[in-house]
């Protein structure tokens, strides 16, 4: 910012553009300026919701994991972990169950390779921490967030990682797991903006198919 407000003249209109406008910018900013936002996808599909499966103790429901990858076998699958250790320790534990997966986090020197593999589906399950939370798509994505109850996980970290499912017009819709030990704010604020923009979409005809329930189990 202090490059750009050398740059520009005082006369000079400001644009500021956010994928997912933060707390801290809501409240100083959007009472003051004009904020138009984008409620729907160019491929007018609705934003996909997320399911809730409960995790107990410090184990992450290896079953229930396993069970949802091997649904989604012919799918890209990316697992997210709030920490690299976390991340260490589920690929040990997926390889001993035979998923072929393999890990990476923004120090890995090997991740642009393993992310290049995982574009060109010659690696079916991706590990990683929040360092591929935007900035990427890959086709026919669906997404895991564990210990999605954890603080690294704010309201726009869980709604980018949301966003990376249906990016694409063939494949405009995924699914979306969330495994938790409990219903943090973040995690309601994710879900209540994801029905509020599909509702936008929906009143502004920007959107031609029904929206997607954002689905909770068990709570």
């Amino acid at each position: 910012h202090r490059i750009v407000n050398t740059a520009g003249a005082k006369s000079c209109h400001w644009i500021e553009l956010s994928a997912t406008l933060s707390t801290s910018m809501g409240t100083k900013k959007m009472t003051k300026l004009q904020t138009p936002t984008l409620s729907a996808r160019y491929h007018r599909h609705a934003l996909d919701g997320f399911v809730i499966e409960w995790m107990r103790g410090d184990g992450f429901n290896e079953d229930i994991l396993l069970t949802w990858i091997i649904r989604h076998k012919s799918h890209s699958v990316m697992i997210f972990v709030p920490t690299i250790h976390q991340g260490y320790e589920l690929k040990k534990a997926l390889k001993k169950r035979g998923i072929y997966c393999d890990f990476t986090f923004s120090s890995d020197m090997s991740k642009t390779q393993k992310i290049n593999h995982f574009r060109l589906k010659k690696l079916p399950v991706l590990i990683t921490t929040t360092l591929l939370e935007r900035g990427i798509t890959i086709v026919n994505l669906q997404v895991v967030i564990m210990n999605a109850d954890h603080e690294v996980y704010t309201t726009e970290t869980l709604i980018q990682i949301c966003g990376r499912v249906g990016r694409h017009p063939d494949y405009p819709s995924g699914d979306i797991l969330f495994m938790t030990h409990e219903l943090t704010d973040s995690i309601h604020r994710a879900r209540r903006y994801i029905s509020q923009k599909n509702q936008e979409a929906i009143q502004k005809g920007l959107i031609d198919c029904a929206m997607p329930v954002v689905r909770k189990r068990d709570e």
